[in-house]
């Protein structure tokens, strides 16, 4: 059902570099890492982003207009990253725990089946959390709102009107392995 609604662009063992270049190149709504985490950085392949380094990026990449309004941090302990980035992203999904990689994989195909099937993002959220309970949001606007919606004219009744194209970015780097994100969340 979210084949119309959402694409997948994904990148395994991701550095800073594929992440910078990813956002540039596909400008997406979400932004979805699926690495290890730390209290205070995301491991990425072969080097740690330190929470403030990614903050101040993410402040700039805001700042300077782009669509990205969804950061899910799939990654141990990554909820003061969280809330970090929660005051320039509309919605950060975290958890404050380590999580297992079934978890992890649970959660997001119970989040983007909805998503997906255009429900809101906090019914999404809701759903996923009965399925892998360790996940937390921080918000600065109402996830009852946020829906992935295809292009109107009115943009009266959309929280977030753009193209089916590029809804989605997921960076992977579990140590051992390779997620297939476009396969993973298939219903």
């Amino acid at each position: 059902m979210w084949g119309d609604k959402l694409q997948f662009q994904h990148s395994c063992f991701a550095s800073t570099v594929d992440l910078s270049r990813g956002l540039r190149e596909h400008n997406p709504i979400i932004l979805h890492f699926a690495w290890h985490g730390h209290k205070s950085a995301l491991s990425l392949f072969e080097q740690d982003l330190a929470a403030q380094d990614l903050e101040k990026f993410i402040a700039s990449w805001i700042a300077s207009g782009k669509r990205l309004r969804v950061i899910i941090a799939n990654a141990c302990n990554s909820d003061q990253i969280a809330q970090a980035l929660s005051k320039h992203i509309d919605f950060v999904i975290c958890h404050a725990t380590s999580v297992s990689d079934e978890d992890d994989v649970a959660f997001a195909r119970e989040l983007y089946g909805y998503l997906g099937a255009g429900d809101s993002l906090g019914l999404g959220f809701d759903a996923a959390k009965m399925v892998s309970n360790p996940y937390c949001m921080t918000k600065r606007k109402n996830a009852a709102s946020f829906k992935l919606t295809l292009p109107t004219k009115s943009r009266e009744n959309s929280t977030c009107n753009t193209s089916p194209r590029k809804m989605l970015m997921a960076y992977t780097c579990k140590t051992g392995r390779k997620f297939d994100f476009p396969n993973a969340y298939n219903s």
